[in-house]
């Protein structure tokens, strides 16, 4: 049973492993990781990774992928 508090819950932490890495919160929080694990493999999410793109002085764009 998928509802939008699994997706605001997936995209709230994936945000946190990408901004705050130096906070190690899946070992305190297992349930959690194991969370986001699951969601993270689901299609939906999978087709849905934030992309963020960087210009250089070239105007040449480059993809970094973060979940």
């Amino acid at each position: 049973h998928f509802t939008l508090s699994d997706v605001a819950m997936g995209c709230a932490l994936g945000w946190l492993a990408f901004r705050f890495p130096e906070i190690v919160w899946r070992t305190e929080y297992p349930n959690l990781a194991r969370l986001q694990d699951k969601l993270a493999a689901r299609a939906s999410f999978l087709e849905t990774i934030m992309l963020f793109f960087i210009g250089n002085k070239s105007g040449v764009t480059t993809e970094m992928m973060c979940r």
